[in-house]
C-alpha cells in the first residue's frame, strides 16, 4: 500500500512538471474554427428555412483538439462537435453530437491552404454522399455548404452557413 502511494505521488509529481503539449503545424488550422460566432443557417432542402444561433468553438489545452457548442436553437436542439487533427489520414475528422439524439461523424477533412478551406468529404461506397466545404473568406468571416444525397442520389439536405466572428 505504501508502495503504491508513493508511485502515485511521483506520478503526480512528473505530471506536474511535464512540458505541456504544444500545437503542431497542422494543428494551428483548427485556431481558424476556435472563437466566438455569429451563425446563419439557410436551409433550401428538405424544408426551406433559416435559422440563427450563436456558436462557441475553444482549443483544449495543447491546441490539439476543438470543442464547440452551438446556442440552443428556437426548435429547443442544442449540437456539440469535437474535431482534431489526425496524422494517419493526414485529415481533420468532425464528430457532431446533437441534443435529438443524432450523431454525425464526417471523415476527415482536408484543408486547403491557398483556398483558406476545408473539405469533408463521404469516402467512395458510402451509402449516403456527404459534401460539406467551409472556407474563410478572412478571419472573421467563415461560409459553408452542405450537400448530402441518400443512396439513390435524391438530395437528403442541402445548406448553406454563414458565420461572423465575434471575439477578434
Amino acid at each position: 500500500m505504501h508502495r503504491a502511494a508513493i508511485v502515485c505521488g511521483l506520478l503526480v509529481v512528473a505530471a506536474t512538471f511535464a512540458p505541456h503539449a504544444t500545437a503542431a503545424p497542422d494543428h494551428t488550422v483548427l485556431k481558424r474554427f476556435a472563437g466566438e460566432w455569429d451563425v446563419t443557417v439557410t436551409m433550401t432542402r428538405p424544408v426551406k428555412s433559416v435559422v440563427r444561433y450563436s456558436e462557441s468553438a475553444v482549443l483544449a489545452p495543447g491546441g490539439k483538439l476543438l470543442r464547440s457548442s452551438t446556442s440552443v436553437r428556437q426548435d429547443g436542439s442544442q449540437d456539440w462537435s469535437m474535431m482534431l487533427f489526425d496524422k494517419a489520414s493526414g485529415g481533420y475528422p468532425l464528430w457532431i453530437f446533437s441534443s435529438n439524439g443524432a450523431f454525425y461523424p464526417l471523415a476527415p477533412g482536408k484543408w486547403n491552404d491557398e483556398e483558406k478551406s476545408m473539405t469533408w468529404e463521404a469516402p467512395p461506397g458510402s451509402p449516403v454522399s456527404h459534401l460539406t466545404r467551409c472556407s474563410f473568406s478572412d478571419e472573421h468571416t467563415k461560409t459553408c455548404q452542405t450537400l448530402v444525397k441518400n443512396w439513390k442520389g435524391s438530395v437528403m439536405l442541402e445548406q448553406s452557413y454563414t458565420a461572423t466572428r465575434r471575439d477578434r
